[in-house]
């Protein structure tokens, strides 16, 4: 698992959004490297299967997650209230997931 450390979001406007990226983008970053996206698509969009592949240049593994739109909400809020926060990939489940660290119950924030 690798800590997201910061975040940028980036949202598009116009019908269709980016045709390529979907209607908006979070990038998560550890350092100064980009560890992963998250794509969020318009109701009625394919949704691609998430990925995982190796930056060659760095040698570090890059995580690319795909949701519906109606998730961008409370992945800022989650990115915005929680810490620590990870982002990992499951290569059996072909799956990449947001984890929070432990905390207790009834922390309330």
């Amino acid at each position: 698992m690798a800590k997201v450390e910061s975040y940028q979001v980036r949202v598009w406007g116009g019908p269709e959004g980016h045709s390529a990226q979907g209607r908006a983008r979070i990038q998560l970053i550890d350092g100064n490297f980009a560890i992963g996206w998250i794509y969020f698509y318009d109701e009625g969009v394919s949704i691609p299967n998430d990925s995982k592949q190796m930056n060659q240049q760095y040698q570090k593994e890059q995580i690319h997650m795909h949701l519906p739109s109606s998730l961008l909400e409370s992945v800022i809020d989650l990115l915005r209230n929680e810490s620590p926060i990870s982002l990992a990939y499951s290569t059996s489940a072909n799956r990449g997931w947001l984890t929070t660290g432990s905390e207790e119950v009834g922390e309330g924030e």
